[in-house]
């Protein structure tokens, strides 16, 4: 069976060349750059824990000051294709 990302080539598509996830997160290379030039915080965070599988990666983070047995602060999930992210999900604490 022949997965949607291996039926698509993201040159002809350029709007799938950096596909969030994410409904605060914009699509495309530029338009997340412009996402955090424009003032996008985030909590300082640290990977604890990553995992690779063919074209997905998946990070875990805490925060930087995190003791022993705190909570993971988010998980990441990134396609890659060519060393360049082509897609991200993540999963957060809604606070």
């Amino acid at each position: 069976m022949t997965s949607w990302w291996d039926r698509t080539d993201p040159t002809d598509r350029p709007e799938l060349t950096n596909l969030q996830h994410n409904p605060v997160a914009p699509n495309g290379t530029a338009a997340l750059k412009q996402l955090f030039a424009a003032g996008a915080q985030f909590p300082a965070q640290q990977s604890v824990i990553s995992l690779s599988y063919n074209d997905i990666v998946w990070t875990f983070s805490q925060r930087v000051d995190a003791k022993s047995g705190d909570p993971i602060l988010a998980a990441d999930l990134f396609r890659v294709d060519s060393g360049k992210i082509r897609g991200h999900w993540d999963v957060v604490p809604a606070s």
